[in-house]
Order: C-alpha cells, then sequence, then structure tokens
C-alpha cells in the first residue's frame, strides 16, 4: 500500500511538471513595408509639331545694283530629339573609340555644266549650309547674268536673278519645274518681274 501510494504521487507530479503554460504561436505577421510596382514619375511630353519657318519671299526683292542682296536665309527647324540608344546622342557608347579624320584626297572637281537653252548652262553644287544650288548661267542674253536656285526646305526654293544692270531680283522658285529647260522669260516670271508686251528686252522688276 505504501509503495503504491509513493507510485502515484511519482505519476502526478510528473503530469503536473510536463503541463506547463500553453506556447502560442508568436505573431509572425511583420509590417513590412509594401513593395508597389514601380512606376515612372517622368511624364513624357509630347514633341511641339515640326513647322518650317518658311523664307519664300511673298513679293519680288529687288535690290539697288550697288549693294548685291543678303544671302538666303536659313529655316527655322526645331532640333531632332537626341536618341540616347546611338553611338551620337550617348556619348558613353562612344567611349572608347577614337575617331579618325580622313584626309581629302584632292581639290574638289568643278561642278558638272549641262547645257541649256538661250546660249547658257546649268550647274548643281551645294552650298555651306548644305543646301542644293542650281546656278543657270547665261553667257549672252540682254538683260540676265545668271539665276541662282536655293533649295531651302521641302516647302520649296528661293530664285535670284541677276541683271545685266547690276540689280538683282529675288522671288519663289516654286514655280520653276527644271532649271534646264525654263527659258529666261520663265525665270523672270517667276520672281515676279513684269513683262512690258512681248519684248523680254523691255522687261522691268517691280519696285
Amino acid at each position: 500500500m505504501k509503495y503504491i501510494s509513493l507510485f502515484l504521487i511519482t505519476v502526478a507530479f510528473c503530469v503536473s511538471c510536463s503541463q506547463g503554460p500553453e506556447n502560442k504561436p508568436a505573431n509572425s505577421s511583420v509590417n513590412k513595408p509594401s513593395m508597389a510596382s514601380p512606376t515612372n514619375s517622368a511624364t513624357p511630353v509630347a514633341a511641339p509639331p515640326s513647322t518650317v519657318s518658311s523664307v519664300i519671299p511673298s513679293a519680288p526683292i529687288v535690290s539697288d545694283g550697288k549693294v548685291p542682296l543678303p544671302e538666303v536665309e536659313l529655316t527655322s527647324v526645331p532640333a531632332p530629339p537626341v536618341d540616347q540608344n546611338n553611338e551620337v546622342g550617348n556619348p558613353m557608347i562612344r567611349k572608347g573609340k577614337q575617331l579618325v579624320d580622313q584626309p581629302a584626297t584632292g581639290p574638289t572637281p568643278p561642278p558638272m555644266k549641262v547645257p541649256a537653252g538661250e546660249n547658257s548652262y546649268v550647274t548643281t553644287t551645294m552650298d555651306r549650309h548644305g543646301r542644293f544650288v542650281e546656278t543657270r548661267v547665261f553667257k549672252n542674253h540682254p538683260q540676265l547674268v545668271k539665276a541662282e536656285r536655293v533649295f531651302i526646305d521641302a516647302t520649296g526654293s528661293v530664285l535670284t536673278l541677276t541683271l545685266k544692270d547690276g540689280r538683282q531680283v529675288r522671288g519663289s522658285g516654286t514655280s520653276v519645274p527644271n532649271m534646264v529647260a525654263a527659258t529666261a522669260v520663265d525665270l523672270m516670271i517667276a520672281v515676279g518681274m513684269k513683262l512690258q508686251g512681248n519684248d523680254p528686252s523691255a522687261t522691268g522688276a517691280r519696285q
């Protein structure tokens, strides 16, 4: 009996030790900052529409015969956007690349002279701004020395006539489809010169 009581006391003691305070799981949720999807804060701005400021005269411009007319003005065209994906727009791509200037192989050959009517010829060159220039030279015309057409942009060209008396008349050259096939009268009418009757020698410029 004594041993049975001692055994029961021992069992009761072991059971009471094994039953501790209930281990509740700790709150594993931690306030972590939410990772929002990356957004581009820089809102792209649409480029303004490309506008060309035409320098084609709306009325004839006539010099006084002493001072020549100034050079045909440049058009105001907005600069194109810079492309960061090529070598021109991104200097990091150009890094490590060496540019080598190729020396000129010789003097620039003279422009080819294309024969035209009324004892004249036409040459095609490029001015210092990279614009194409057509020049019609008259050898013995009674009024015209030369006609020079400068292509300024996609809207047209500017035509300048140099007369025998030293005056210059400037107007639009858009109405002249071909400098080789055009007659002297066609060129004078294109810049706004006024024909007196049917005699080209009596042509005068509008002042």
